[in-house]
């Protein structure tokens, strides 16, 4: 008998669910979503408590996403696609609370404007000096790009 805290167990694979039977698991989660298991999973028990995203505007948006201050997602995206990559988000970590911050750099109107239209609420926030903010500075040599270090900056932003 193997042992494990977490086991995601398959839905629809009979091999690996004879497989499944012989382990031994604190949970077990069975999930149709891949994303949806994994966050559940990397969250176990109680899940994600807070989503902090924070959103550097310009030509192209970059958005850094934390679960519980774990980061778990970064990109640079189409700013206009930006209120559908928030909903998918919620809806794969399941938050109880979120909040959203824009820089106030420029092209901070379209994404706002993206997210008033799906209802989406958000704070803007003054980008100065985002990425030499002193957590920003440790990540200097796992994260070179400036944009998604203003955007971790930004979702750490706490007035």
């Amino acid at each position: 008998m193997l042992l494990c805290d977490v086991l995601v167990e398959p839905l629809d694979n009979r091999d690996l669910e004879v497989l499944s039977a012989r382990i031994d698991a604190k949970a077990k989660i069975r999930e149709l979503d891949p994303w949806i298991a994994l966050f559940k999973a990397i969250f176990h028990p109680v899940g994600v408590q807070r989503l902090r995203i924070g959103i550097d505007p310009g030509s192209t948006c970059a958005i850094a996403i934390y679960a519980d201050n774990i980061l778990v997602w970064v990109e640079k995206t189409d700013c206009r696609s930006i209120p559908s990559k928030i909903r998918w988000i919620i809806n794969v970590t399941q938050p109880k609370d979120y909040i959203i911050n824009i820089g106030s750099g420029t092209g901070y109107d379209i994404v706002a404007e993206s997210l008033l239209r799906e209802g989406i609420a958000f704070t803007i926030v003054p980008e100065e000096g985002t990425s030499r903010r002193q957590h920003i500075l440790k990540l200097r040599g796992i994260v070179r790009d400036k944009d998604i270090q203003a955007a971790m900056a930004l979702a750490l932003y706490y007035e």
